[in-house]
Parts: structure tokens; sequence; C-alpha cells
């Protein structure tokens, strides 16, 4: 089982998870750009011969699904009986890594989040939206996280689109401090710290990348990366 282990000096927990090395082309050393490939090998076209049948939900159905609900092959945490223990390794702290960790899978096999048309982009957050909620029935996971890996070097070993869910039995210390930031500025200024920045943002008109009547993405003003 894959264990959480917290960082002596940060705080953070870092996810140790050695069951992952075997997921394909892990161990290949330097990972290439991302390219086409074909259905003929790919799992996530036919979910019964590759073992992934059956599925934890299908929408709209068996037959004709569009977008399928896995658990994941090599999972980064483990769904069992009962909540993660609490276990010391001399000085440092681990609990052991119980949760869940699925995918959302699209039937397409050449069409990323970027290519889906809206209701079909739509659908998918709220497919995002269902497991959320099934998840967080579980009083053990206290964190849900879902991402997508875009290419080897992100991770991905499987070139068909799909979308990971991660269950965890801690709050990343990181989300706290954001929460707890935004909290100490409503306290002192009386006013949200985020709506300060997006209304900032749109007035300077500098880091605004893409908006609409719904959204704003922006470059952050004290931006971590480049």
């Amino acid at each position: 089982m894959s264990e959480l282990r917290e960082d002596l000096v940060s705080g953070d927990w870092v996810l140790i998870a050695p069951g992952r090395a075997t997921r394909p082309k892990f161990l290949d050393g330097k990972k290439p750009p991302r390219k086409l490939a074909p259905k003929k090998n790919c799992p996530f076209e036919d979910l019964k011969k590759s073992g992934n049948w059956p599925p934890v939900s299908v929408y709209p159905d068996e037959k004709k699904w569009e977008f399928a609900v896995i658990r994941n092959k090599y999972p980064a945490l483990t769904h069992v009986e009962g909540c993660a223990i609490d276990l010391k390794h001399g000085p440092y702290s681990i609990k052991t890594g119980v949760g869940d960790h699925e995918l959302i899978i699209t039937r397409n096999h050449d069409k990323s989040f970027v290519d889906l048309s809206a209701s079909r982009a739509a659908k998918l957050f709220g497919i995002f939206q269902d497991r959320h909620r099934v998840l967080e029935k579980d009083k053990c996971s206290v964190y849900i996280s879902t991402f997508a890996n875009w290419g080897p070097t992100a991770g991905a070993s499987i070139y068909h689109p799909h979308y990971q869910l991660l269950a965890l039995p801690i709050i990343p210390p990181q989300k706290v401090r954001s929460i707890e930031g935004a909290e100490r500025y409503f306290k002192k200024h009386g006013r949200c710290a985020r709506c300060v920045m997006i209304k900032n943002d749109l007035k300077e008109r500098t880091r605004v990348i893409e908006e609409n009547r719904y959204a704003v993405a922006v470059a952050p003003f004290a931006s971590k990366e480049p």
C-alpha cells in the first residue's frame, strides 16, 4: 500500500506510491513528446477486453457510453474498509494510503478537453461534480483533487484522454494556507481577496488570458511559475 509522508520542515504531505511504478512505460527513462497513438492497443477503447469492466459509473448507459468512471488499475490510494492509520517512523509522521483513485474516460480517442463541445465539456464537469458528491460521503476522505495529465512528461502513460480523481485522507497544506490567507485578508480589509485581484486584473488588462461573462483566466501577479 502507498503512504503519505509528512515533510518535517515544510509540513507538506508527499504521496509515496510504489505500485504506480508498474504502469506502462513508467520507467522508460526520458519521456518522448505526446504523439498520436493507435486505437488498436488502447485499453480505453474496449473496457471489457482490457479488464476495466464493470465501471463505477457510465453516462448515459453501458451500450452507448460517452463517459465512463473506472477505478485506476495502478492506484495511488487504495479503497479499503476503514480510514487511514497514523504511524510514526522515527521523527516522521505517516498515514497509510487509504482513499480513492478513479479515472473518468471520454469515449472519443482523440478529443482532449479543448476539443470537446461546450455541452460535452459541461457534461464532463457535471460528472466531476457527481463523483465529488459521492466520495464526500466517505468520512475517511477530507479532500478531493481532480486533474488531467497531458503527455508522458506529465505522467500520462495512455494517449486516450482521461481525467483522474483522488480522494485524500489529508488536506494539502497549500490549500489550507490559501484559505487561511484569504480569511486573514478579509478580517483586515473587509473584502474578498480574490475579488480584489480579479477587479484589479480586469482594470489593468495586462495579465488577462481569456474571459467571458462567467469566468476570467489570468496570469497571477505573484506567479510561482513562468
